[in-house]
This record gives structure tokens, sequence and C-alpha cells, in this order.
């Protein structure tokens, strides 16, 4: 990459800095954040409602037996 004097870091430290945790006070954006919303927000919510739809069509209802 480069030495320090031009400011680049080398191979092995960009290395170790690959495996450092996100800085404390970071948080994830999630979908409804304000103006950056999500632009697939309505794409997502009907692949969402799709997917869990055939999940409970898909899944074996038995009753409990002694279970009122």
């Amino acid at each position: 990459m480069g030495d320090k004097e031009t400011g680049l870091i080398g191979e092995e430290e960009m290395k170790k800095m690959s495996y450092l945790k996100a800085v404390v006070g970071m948080k994830m954006i999630l979908f409804g954040a304000g103006r950056r919303i999500c632009l697939g927000i309505g794409l997502t919510m009907l692949y969402l409602e799709y997917y869990v739809a055939n999940m409970m069509n898909e899944f074996e209802w038995k009753e409990v037996e002694g279970d009122e």
C-alpha cells in the first residue's frame, strides 16, 4: 500500500483493522429512519407478507391432545 510517510497503511495493519469492532455509539438505521427511509420498503413488505403466508400454508398444524 505505501509507507507511513505518505499516510497510507501497510497490508498487515489493514488486516488487523478489518477485524476491529464498530465504533461505540454507531447504530443501525432501520427502514423508517426519517428522510433516509429505504426506498424498497414497499417491495420488502410485499415479499415479507408473501414469505410468511407461504410458511403458514406449508406448516403442518396439529392440535395438541388434552389442550383446550
